[in-house]
C-alpha cells in the first residue's frame, strides 16, 4: 500500500526526492524480507532432511542477495550432506548385492562409490572381492552352458580348472555353492559313456567326428559319452549325409539312421 501511495505521487512529480527514497527503502525492506524468508524456509528444510526443497529454498536466497556467505554456506552444507547421504546409501545397496551373490551389480556400486571418494579403503577392497567373483561367476555360466561339449577332454579340463578355482573360494554362498554342485554333476555325467545304436545300409561310411569312423554296418553300437556329436555318411554318387546327434545321459532315444540315398 506504501509502495503505490508513493507510487501515485511520482506520477504527480517525477523528481521528487522523498518518495523515490522511501520507494528505495521499501525495495530494500521487501527484498530483505523475502531472503530472510527464504533463508527460514531453506535452513529448516535442511534440518529435516528435506534436500529438494532447501536447495530450492536457498537458490532462491542467494539470487535476492548474490555472493551472500549465509546462503552459500548453506549450500555448500547440503552438498556435502547430499553427497554423505549418496556414499552411505552406495555403501549399504553394494553390501546388500554383495550378500546376494549379484557380483557384477555389487561391482558396478563400488566403482560408484569410488567415483565419489577415491580414498574409501572398504570400496576399493569391495571392488576387487566383487570383480574376482563376478569373473568367476561368469566363467561358471559358461561352462554349465557348455554341458553338451563335455565329451571332448579339453572342453572338460577346462571346466575342472573352473571348477577347482571356485572350490577354493572360501565360505561360498548358496549361489555358487549351487553352480558347483550343478556342474559337478554335468562333468560327471559326461565321464559315463552310455550305448548308442546306429543303422545304416551297408553302402554308407559312417564317421563320428571326435571319435572316429565306424565304417559300413547294417546296424552297430557305440558306447558314447553325453554330449553332441557329429555324424556324417559318405557314399560314392550319393549326397553325403550329416546328422546331428545329441547324446543325454540317461540314455533312450531311437536308433540313428545315417544313410546316402540321394544319386547325385
Amino acid at each position: 500500500a506504501a509502495l503505490a501511495s508513493y507510487a501515485a505521487v511520482l506520477r504527480l512529480d517525477a523528481e521528487w526526492a522523498p518518495a523515490r527514497s522511501a520507494i528505495a527503502r521499501l525495495d530494500a525492506a521487501r527484498t530483505a524480507g523475502d531472503f530472510e524468508r527464504a533463508m527460514a524456509q531453506g535452513l529448516s528444510a535442511l534440518a529435516a532432511g528435506r534436500t529438494a526443497d532447501a536447495r530450492t529454498a536457498l537458490n532462491r536466497a542467494l539470487a535476492l542477495r548474490p555472493g551472500d556467505a549465509g546462503a552459500r554456506a548453506a549450500l555448500t552444507q547440503l552438498d556435502s550432506d547430499e553427497r554423505r547421504s549418496r556414499l552411505t546409501s552406495l555403501q549399504a545397496d553394494a553390501e546388500r548385492l554383495a550378500a546376494a551373490e549379484r557380483w557384477a551389480e555389487a561391482a558396478d556400486r563400488y566403482r560408484e562409490l569410488l567415483g565419489l571418494d577415491a580414498t574409501l579403503a572398504a570400496a576399493r577392497d569391495g571392488l576387487a572381492v566383487a570383480d574376482s567373483r563376478a569373473g568367476l561367476n561368469q566363467r561358471l555360466e559358461q561352462q554349465l552352458a557348455n554341458g553338451e561339449r563335455f565329451n571332448d577332454d579339453a572342453v572338460v579340463a577346462g571346466a575342472q580348472a573352473v571348477l577347482r578355482d571356485a572350490g577354493a573360494v572360501p565360505a561360498p554362498g548358496p549361489v555358487l555353492t549351487a553352480q558347483v554342485s550343478r556342474l559337478g554333476e554335468l562333468i560327471a555325467a559326461a565321464a559315463t559313456p552310455v550305448p548308442v545304436q546306429f543303422e545304416s545300409d551297408n553302402l554308407t561310411s559312417v564317421v563320428i567326428y571326435k571319435v572316429g569312423p565306424l565304417g559300413t554296418f547294417t546296424s552297430r553300437t557305440v558306447e558314447l559319452r553325453p554330449g553332441a556329436y557329429v555324424v556324417v555318411g559318405t557314399r560314392d554318387g550319393y549326397r553325403d549325409v550329416r546328422r546331428n546327434v545329441r547324446v543325454d545321459a540317461s540314455g533312450g532315444g531311437g536308433p540313428v539312421s545315417v544313410r546316402c540315398e540321394e544319386p547325385i
